[in-house]
């Protein structure tokens, strides 16, 4: 962008170069003294005649126009040009040059802004800097329309892998994920295994999967390591795609390499290194020293509950149905000691059961030695067991760090 900006400059400069002569000569009247005084002022006279005209509506736009051209080459021919139009205004050659000096500039970069093409001037390929190329506050044209329009010039030139590239994140930027996928294999095809290509296109893929990493986004962010094993985004979700597998250790490893490619980021770098606290916390890692490369256990105690639905009762629920997870002691009161609400779209899920979760401070996982541990789905969307709501064979287990647990939502409940 800066060298368009440089040789734009270096070609006004030279156009108000070609004019300064004019100027510095200033705006000496031609030869022929008092005739041609004589001559311009009968001209003048002529002008502000045909604009009475006009104005009493004698004359209309087109003739007035037609009346004025041909008094300005009837006085040209009188003062010896050849059929240059003269000014009839006053303050001669020398004012007039002078303004077009001021505007040139002004108005090359002002009609740029607004007929030209400047958001493209960003566009660098993959492993540009993120930026919305649609910032202007003032445009008139919604980012959908630009963004669309983008989309079918790259249908008559689908051999640009910077517009796909641009077509792509803007998608993402605009939740358009399904778009941005078909975008993004666009860009893979012109550009091949690329790291921000497959990255992009990970990210993409994922999100329409309601964000999961499993599958071929976590197969895309393998090949993009490959090539680039300092990939903070890849790393990022790398890191995503193992804690997914409750492999916590793997997921810790992967965000404390990211977290190096952060230093100038304080705000993802705070948002990592929560997920990287969860992350220990879940996998009964120590948080006292991250970078040790053999982390020792911790002492509280969590549940790591896989759940998922029988496909043979999937056609019985929505996906906006409350999903119930919950631990509760083998002996004691009904109350859960840790619970969590889901919905039927989140599933197939992980999730960690602790004492954060507990519903009272006095009852809380640690406060058992076994719990029983059960997932419902809730069609009347209460906690409660209700007639017709599908449920999981509730699984008793001792309760210490990283317990696994597996339960399959499988039966009715009469």
């Amino acid at each position: 962008m800066i060298l368009f900006w440089t040789i734009s400059a270096g070609m006004i400069v030279l156009g108000i170069t070609l004019l300064l002569p004019a100027v510095l000569r200033g705006g000496k009247e031609s030869a022929g003294g008092e005739q041609e005084s004589r001559n311009v002022a009968i001209a003048r006279e002529r002008l502000k005649e045909l604009e009475i005209e006009r104005d009493r509506g004698e004359l209309d736009p087109a003739s007035f126009a037609q009346a004025r051209r041909e008094l300005q080459l009837t006085l040209a021919s009188e003062l010896g040009g050849e059929g240059t139009s003269v000014p009839l205004q006053r303050g001669g050659k020398k004012s007039a040059l002078v303004v077009v000096m001021l505007l040139v500039p002004i108005l090359t970069v002002g009609l740029y802004q607004q007929l030209g093409a400047p958001q493209h001037l960003k566009v660098v390929g993959p492993g540009a800097t993120q930026g919305n190329p649609h910032a202007d506050a003032g445009s008139t044209t919604s980012v959908d329309d630009m963004v669309n329009a983008l989309a079918q010039r790259l249908q008559s030139e689908p051999n640009n892998p910077d517009g796909w590239y641009m077509l792509g994140r803007s998608y993402l930027s605009m939740g358009r994920y399904p778009e941005a996928v078909r975008a993004l294999e666009q860009l893979r095809e012109h550009v091949g295994d690329h790291p921000t290509a497959l990255v992009m296109l990970a990210d993409a893929v994922a999100m329409t999967q309601s964000g999961r990493m499993s599958g071929r986004p976590a197969e895309l962010v393998r090949k993009a390591l490959e090539q680039k094993p300092d990939d903070v985004t890849a790393l990022w979700l790398a890191g995503q795609a193992a804690n997914e597998q409750a492999d916590y250790a793997q997921a810790v490893a992967y965000w404390r390499r990211a977290e190096a490619g952060l230093g100038d980021n304080p705000q993802m770098l705070s948002e990592l290194r929560n997920l990287i606290e969860q992350a220990q916390g879940s996998g009964g890692l120590s948080r006292a020293d991250p970078d040790s490369g053999a982390p020792v256990v911790a002492t509280e105690p969590s549940l790591d509950v896989t759940i998922e639905l029988d496909p043979a009762l999937a056609a019985s629920t929505q996906p906006e149905d409350l999903l119930f997870v919950f631990a509760r002691a083998v002996e004691g009161p009904p109350m859960p000691l840790a619970a969590a609400r889901l919905k039927v779209s989140d599933l197939p899920v992980q999730i960690t059961l602790d004492d954060s979760m507990a519903m009272l401070p006095q009852l809380k996982l640690s406060t058992v030695a076994q719990v029983k541990v059960a997932a419902r789905i809730s069609r009347s969307g209460q906690p409660t067991a209700q007639s017709g709501d599908l449920q999981s064979e509730d699984q008793i287990v001792d309760v210490a760090p990283g317990v696994k647990v597996a339960l399959v939502i499988d039966r009715q409940v009469p």
